[in-house]
């Protein structure tokens, strides 16, 4: 069963080659180099006693797409292209659901739970981000 540690690094290794894309496997302390990805656990159910060897875990991840925000149509244009379904980031995990982990590793992409500006503390910028949720389950 993969741990989370390997699961964040899986994630990000799918964008390694992705120019103009750095992704995180923590929250960066700051604004990160745009555009961004950043991996973040939000829940998790484990495999009970009951499963013992040969249960699952199924993690939640919370995917944050974040860009630039100057112009607002370029920077709605520019995280559209990279949330869609042809877009870098849901197609890379479609291509690799096994996230290089092996069979027992499976995740997906299975919605959207914001779409915005964020905003930081006054010495940084507003971004556009968009947070997409991934489920990966792991079984022993």
């Amino acid at each position: 069963m993969a741990e989370i540690g390997a699961v964040r690094a899986a994630i990000c290794a799918l964008f390694d080659d992705v120019p103009d894309l750095s992704a995180y496997p923590y929250q960066p302390a700051v604004v990160p180099n745009l555009p961004a990805l950043v991996v973040v656990p939000t829940d998790a159910t484990f495999r009970t006693p009951m499963q013992s060897g040969r249960g699952q875990d199924v993690w939640q991840f919370s995917l944050t797409v974040l860009v630039a925000f100057g112009d607002a149509q370029v920077a709605q244009d520019d995280l559209d292209e990279l949330i869609s379904e042809t877009g870098p980031v849901r197609s890379r995990i479609t291509a690799n659901p096994h996230l290089g982990l092996g069979n027992r590793t499976t995740a997906w992409v299975d919605g959207m739970s914001a779409y915005g500006i964020t905003v930081g503390d006054q010495q940084e910028m507003q971004n556009l981000g968009a947070t997409l949720r991934l489920t990966v389950r792991t079984t022993g």
